[in-house]
């Protein structure tokens, strides 16, 4: 493919078919600097950020109302009864192609749009490490809205310290039996979503 300019910025050289890339405009006094085939493949690459959802695994003081059935919500994950103090769990290993800025946030659907009084968090740490080696969360427990069947991604926090292969175990709470918490009705947390930055390839 021959050389390609565009009006006001630099020639892009030695581009192929399918090839991605991306144009920063330069200062003018570096109005003909050429960015290399390398510095463009790391630009794009860099930019990637990768996401996936953890369900829960498992949950404390669920109230059930037959064999093998939850509260109405069990379509929506772990049911989080209205006046009770309820806990959910899940978790995950940090994927190989980790590299930076890795979040957790909670998915919770509600039965009503009020303020929910919730907190989650994180403990993690590598096979042969004390599970709890690092931890991090939204501290303590706090007022959230949230919108009637709505997918409410809410108290997102980082894991300051992964690397690769740690075992994070994930935690979620609402105290519903707080004052702070107006829902009067039932929620559903569905699971976590993760975003991380990957990592540049060897």
């Amino acid at each position: 493919m021959p050389d390609s300019t565009i009006a006001g910025l630099p020639a892009v050289a030695n581009l192929a078919a399918d090839d991605q890339f991306a144009i920063e405009r330069p200062a003018p006094a570096n109005a003909n600097h050429h960015v290399t085939a390398q510095q463009i493949s790391d630009f794009a690459y860099d930019q990637v950020v990768k996401m996936f959802v953890i369900p829960y695994c498992g949950y404390t003081g669920i109230t059930y109302v037959g064999p093998g059935q939850l509260l109405g919500l069990a379509d929506w994950g772990v049911p989080l009864e209205d006046a009770a103090d309820h806990f959910a769990w899940g978790r995950f290993q940090v994927p190989s192609d980790f590299g930076s800025a890795m979040t957790v946030t909670a998915v919770v659907i509600s039965e009503a749009t009020a303020n929910a009084y919730v907190q989650q968090g994180a403990n993690y740490g590598g096979c042969g490490q004390d599970y709890a080696t690092h931890s991090n969360g939204t501290g303590i427990l706090q007022v959230v809205a949230v919108t009637k069947d709505f997918n409410n991604c809410i108290l997102q926090f980082s894991l300051a310290s992964a690397v690769v292969n740690d075992i994070v175990s994930l935690w979620f709470r609402r105290e519903a039996i707080d004052a702070l918490d107006t829902v009067n009705a039932d929620c559903g947390l569905a699971g976590w979503v993760i975003e991380y930055q990957r990592k540049q390839p060897a």
